[in-house]
């Protein structure tokens, strides 16, 4: 997947930078990447980011500049709005109430 897009803070009206992500190179740049990769960080560090409705799901990260997935978890979490090529691959989860807490997605 390619992505240049700008990229926005959830509520805000103003970009916080451009972003130029190249998953199959696994290369990241624009004016944004360094607040995206200081995200990534912080996710491969954990192993895991709140995902799902609410954040109430863990979804395992280990590769996101080359998993779209991976890269929309970060994303999400970290406040950004989705671009809609990130918000079509965004994980799914499921509804069910009998999901065990401790589920890694």
């Amino acid at each position: 997947m390619r992505l240049d897009e700008e990229l926005f803070k959830y509520g805000s009206e103003a970009p916080v930078g451009r972003l130029i992500w190249d998953s199959e190179a696994g290369s990241l740049s624009g004016s944004a990447a360094d607040r995206v990769r200081q995200a990534i960080e912080r996710a491969v560090k954990a192993g895991v980011v709140d995902a799902g409705p609410q954040f109430s799901y863990d979804f395992a990260i280990s590769d996101p500049l080359h998993r779209p997935a991976e890269m929309a978890a970060v994303l999400a979490v970290a406040g950004f709005v989705l671009p809609k090529a990130l918000n079509e691959v965004y994980p799914e989860f499921p509804d069910d109430e009998d999901v065990p807490d401790d589920a890694v997605f």
